[in-house]
Protein backbone atom coordinates (compact mmCIF):
# COMPACT_ATOMS: atom_id res chain seq x y z
CA UNK A 1 0.00 0.00 0.00
CA UNK A 2 1.68 3.19 -1.22
CA UNK A 3 1.53 6.05 1.19
CA UNK A 4 3.48 8.59 3.19
CA UNK A 5 3.76 10.08 6.66
CA UNK A 6 1.83 13.27 7.36
CA UNK A 7 2.96 15.27 10.42
CA UNK A 8 0.04 16.07 12.71
CA UNK A 9 1.27 19.66 13.11
CA UNK A 10 0.64 20.19 9.37
CA UNK A 11 -3.11 19.80 9.96
CA UNK A 12 -3.08 22.95 12.12
CA UNK A 13 -1.03 25.04 9.68
CA UNK A 14 -4.04 26.96 8.35
CA UNK A 15 -3.30 26.10 4.71
CA UNK A 16 -6.12 26.25 2.19
CA UNK A 17 -7.03 23.52 -0.28
CA UNK A 18 -4.43 24.03 -3.02
CA UNK A 19 -1.39 24.69 -0.76
CA UNK A 20 -2.32 21.80 1.54
CA UNK A 21 -2.76 19.25 -1.26
CA UNK A 22 0.43 20.44 -3.01
CA UNK A 23 2.37 20.18 0.27
CA UNK A 24 1.02 16.67 0.88
CA UNK A 25 1.92 15.62 -2.67
CA UNK A 26 5.46 16.97 -2.25
CA UNK A 27 5.76 14.99 0.99
CA UNK A 28 4.63 11.90 -0.92
CA UNK A 29 7.11 12.37 -3.79
CA UNK A 30 10.10 13.66 -1.81
CA UNK A 31 13.34 11.75 -1.33
CA UNK A 32 15.72 13.03 1.33
CA UNK A 33 13.74 16.26 1.54
CA UNK A 34 13.79 17.00 -2.21
CA UNK A 35 11.02 16.44 -4.79
CA UNK A 36 12.14 16.49 -8.44
CA UNK A 37 8.96 17.45 -10.34
CA UNK A 38 7.51 19.93 -12.79
CA UNK A 39 4.52 22.17 -12.18
CA UNK A 40 2.71 20.29 -14.93
CA UNK A 41 3.25 16.92 -13.25
CA UNK A 42 1.87 18.23 -9.95
CA UNK A 43 -1.11 19.83 -11.70
CA UNK A 44 -1.92 16.62 -13.60
CA UNK A 45 -1.66 14.44 -10.49
CA UNK A 46 -3.89 16.71 -8.36
CA UNK A 47 -6.35 17.80 -11.05
CA UNK A 48 -5.37 21.48 -10.71
CA UNK A 49 -4.18 24.08 -13.17
CA UNK A 50 -0.49 24.97 -13.41
CA UNK A 51 -1.28 28.54 -12.33
CA UNK A 52 -3.02 27.25 -9.18
CA UNK A 53 -0.04 25.00 -8.39
CA UNK A 54 2.38 27.90 -8.97
CA UNK A 55 0.41 30.18 -6.60
CA UNK A 56 0.22 27.37 -4.02
CA UNK A 57 4.01 26.90 -4.13
CA UNK A 58 4.46 30.65 -3.67
CA UNK A 59 2.26 30.53 -0.55
CA UNK A 60 4.27 27.59 0.81
CA UNK A 61 7.47 29.49 0.03
CA UNK A 62 6.16 32.55 1.89
CA UNK A 63 5.53 30.34 4.96
CA UNK A 64 9.11 29.01 4.72
CA UNK A 65 8.05 25.43 4.02
CA UNK A 66 9.21 24.93 0.42
CA UNK A 67 12.05 26.38 -1.63
CA UNK A 68 11.75 25.82 -5.42
CA UNK A 69 14.97 25.62 -7.43
CA UNK A 70 15.02 25.40 -11.23
CA UNK A 71 16.85 22.39 -12.69
CA UNK A 72 18.33 23.28 -16.08
CA UNK A 73 19.24 20.84 -18.81
CA UNK A 74 20.78 22.06 -22.07
CA UNK A 75 20.20 25.67 -21.11
CA UNK A 76 16.47 25.10 -20.53
CA UNK A 77 14.45 24.52 -17.39
CA UNK A 78 13.74 20.78 -17.37
CA UNK A 79 12.23 20.46 -13.89
CA UNK A 80 12.01 22.11 -10.51
CA UNK A 81 13.59 20.87 -7.31
CA UNK A 82 11.24 21.49 -4.41
CA UNK A 83 13.23 21.49 -1.18
CA UNK A 84 11.16 20.98 1.94
CA UNK A 85 12.89 23.46 4.24
CA UNK A 86 11.01 23.14 7.51
CA UNK A 87 9.49 19.70 7.68
CA UNK A 88 7.13 19.56 10.67
CA UNK A 89 8.24 17.15 13.34
CA UNK A 90 6.41 15.26 16.06
CA UNK A 91 3.56 12.81 15.76
CA UNK A 92 2.53 11.69 12.31
CA UNK A 93 -0.30 9.78 10.63
CA UNK A 94 -0.12 7.42 7.65
CA UNK A 95 -1.93 8.63 4.51
CA UNK A 96 -2.54 6.63 1.36
CA UNK A 97 -1.49 7.95 -2.04
CA UNK A 98 -4.95 7.20 -3.47
CA UNK A 99 -6.40 10.01 -1.38
CA UNK A 100 -5.28 12.43 -4.11
CA UNK A 101 -7.63 10.70 -6.58
CA UNK A 102 -10.69 11.59 -4.46
CA UNK A 103 -10.07 15.39 -4.73
CA UNK A 104 -11.16 16.10 -1.15
CA UNK A 105 -11.34 19.64 0.16
CA UNK A 106 -8.83 20.95 2.67
CA UNK A 107 -11.23 20.69 5.61
CA UNK A 108 -12.23 17.13 4.63
CA UNK A 109 -8.56 16.10 4.43
CA UNK A 110 -7.79 17.68 7.79
CA UNK A 111 -10.73 16.06 9.57
CA UNK A 112 -10.13 12.65 7.98
CA UNK A 113 -6.43 12.61 8.89
CA UNK A 114 -7.18 13.96 12.38
CA UNK A 115 -9.60 11.07 13.01
CA UNK A 116 -7.01 8.62 11.64
CA UNK A 117 -4.56 9.93 14.28
CA UNK A 118 -6.72 8.46 17.05
CA UNK A 119 -7.76 5.26 15.23
CA UNK A 120 -6.76 1.90 16.64
CA UNK A 121 -5.65 -1.11 14.63
CA UNK A 122 -9.21 -1.72 13.39
CA UNK A 123 -9.81 1.88 12.33
CA UNK A 124 -12.09 2.82 15.25
CA UNK A 125 -11.65 6.17 17.03
CA UNK A 126 -13.71 8.27 19.45
CA UNK A 127 -12.28 11.82 19.57
CA UNK A 128 -14.59 14.61 20.63
CA UNK A 129 -15.47 17.54 18.37
CA UNK A 130 -13.45 19.82 20.67
CA UNK A 131 -10.40 17.57 20.21
CA UNK A 132 -10.79 17.75 16.43
CA UNK A 133 -11.12 21.53 16.72
CA UNK A 134 -7.84 21.75 18.63
CA UNK A 135 -6.05 19.47 16.14
CA UNK A 136 -7.26 21.14 12.94
CA UNK A 137 -8.03 24.72 13.98
CA UNK A 138 -11.42 24.51 12.23
CA UNK A 139 -14.78 25.72 13.48
CA UNK A 140 -17.30 23.28 14.94
CA UNK A 141 -19.80 23.62 12.06
CA UNK A 142 -17.01 23.17 9.49
CA UNK A 143 -15.98 19.90 11.17
CA UNK A 144 -19.58 18.64 11.25
CA UNK A 145 -20.04 19.43 7.55
CA UNK A 146 -16.75 17.68 6.75
CA UNK A 147 -17.88 14.58 8.69
CA UNK A 148 -21.12 14.48 6.67
CA UNK A 149 -19.24 14.76 3.37
CA UNK A 150 -16.75 12.07 4.41
CA UNK A 151 -19.65 9.81 5.36
CA UNK A 152 -21.18 10.33 1.92
CA UNK A 153 -17.81 9.51 0.35
CA UNK A 154 -17.64 6.22 2.35
CA UNK A 155 -14.42 7.28 4.09
CA UNK A 156 -15.90 7.76 7.54
CA UNK A 157 -18.79 6.32 9.50
CA UNK A 158 -20.15 7.90 12.65
CA UNK A 159 -22.19 6.19 15.36
CA UNK A 160 -23.70 7.95 18.36
CA UNK A 161 -23.14 6.21 21.68
CA UNK A 162 -25.18 6.47 24.88
CA UNK A 163 -23.79 6.16 28.36
CA UNK A 164 -25.32 3.95 31.02
CA UNK A 165 -26.97 7.00 32.55
CA UNK A 166 -28.79 7.68 29.26
CA UNK A 167 -26.80 10.73 28.19
CA UNK A 168 -25.09 10.93 24.82
CA UNK A 169 -21.39 10.11 24.94
CA UNK A 170 -18.62 10.63 22.42
CA UNK A 171 -19.23 9.63 18.83
CA UNK A 172 -17.63 6.43 17.59
CA UNK A 173 -15.91 6.82 14.21
CA UNK A 174 -14.80 4.17 11.78
CA UNK A 175 -12.14 5.51 9.40
CA UNK A 176 -12.00 3.46 6.21
CA UNK A 177 -8.87 3.16 4.12
CA UNK A 178 -9.06 3.63 0.34
CA UNK A 179 -8.94 -0.16 -0.17
CA UNK A 180 -11.82 -0.67 2.30
CA UNK A 181 -13.75 2.12 0.60
CA UNK A 182 -13.42 0.41 -2.79
CA UNK A 183 -14.74 -2.84 -1.27
CA UNK A 184 -17.72 -1.00 0.24
CA UNK A 185 -18.46 0.70 -3.09
CA UNK A 186 -18.39 -2.65 -4.93
CA UNK A 187 -20.81 -4.16 -2.39
CA UNK A 188 -23.06 -1.08 -2.65
CA UNK A 189 -23.14 -1.20 -6.47
CA UNK A 190 -23.90 -4.94 -6.41
CA UNK A 191 -26.72 -4.45 -3.89
CA UNK A 192 -28.12 -1.53 -5.91
CA UNK A 193 -28.12 -3.66 -9.08
CA UNK A 194 -30.01 -6.43 -7.24
CA UNK A 195 -32.63 -3.96 -5.97
CA UNK A 196 -33.06 -2.52 -9.46
CA UNK A 197 -33.53 -6.03 -10.86
CA UNK A 198 -36.13 -6.89 -8.23
CA UNK A 199 -38.04 -3.67 -8.95
CA UNK A 200 -38.09 -4.38 -12.69
CA UNK A 201 -39.48 -7.88 -12.03
CA UNK A 202 -42.15 -6.41 -9.74
CA UNK A 203 -43.17 -3.89 -12.41
CA UNK A 204 -43.32 -6.59 -15.11
CA UNK A 205 -45.55 -8.70 -12.83
CA UNK A 206 -48.04 -6.04 -11.78
CA UNK A 207 -47.85 -3.60 -14.70
CA UNK A 208 -47.89 -5.68 -17.91
CA UNK A 209 -47.29 -3.80 -21.15
CA UNK A 210 -49.35 -4.47 -24.29
CA UNK A 211 -49.39 -2.87 -27.73
CA UNK A 212 -52.64 -1.07 -28.60
CA UNK A 213 -53.03 0.67 -31.98
CA UNK A 214 -49.37 1.69 -32.09
CA UNK A 215 -49.45 2.99 -28.49
CA UNK A 216 -48.49 1.49 -25.16
CA UNK A 217 -51.29 0.65 -22.77
CA UNK A 218 -50.27 0.24 -19.14
CA UNK A 219 -52.61 -1.69 -16.87
CA UNK A 220 -52.15 0.22 -13.64
CA UNK A 221 -52.79 -1.38 -10.28
CA UNK A 222 -53.84 2.02 -8.91
CA UNK A 223 -56.73 2.64 -11.28
CA UNK A 224 -57.96 2.31 -14.88
CA UNK A 225 -55.61 1.69 -17.77
CA UNK A 226 -53.39 4.59 -18.74
CA UNK A 227 -52.50 5.17 -22.38
CA UNK A 228 -49.24 6.93 -23.19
Amino acid sequence: MRGFKVPVSLLHSGLKHAPLTVCLYLLFRQKNGVADLTYGQIAEALGLSEKTVFNAVRQLQAKGMVKPENKKRGGRIAATLFRLISQPTGFWVWAEARLFELHLSASDLQVYLAVRCYANGHGFAWPSIRTLQNDTGLARQTILRAIRRLSMASLLRRQRRRLLCGRLGRNLYKAFSCAERETLMRVYRKKKACIRKQRSRHIEKHLPLSAYHGRTEIASVFGPAIRC
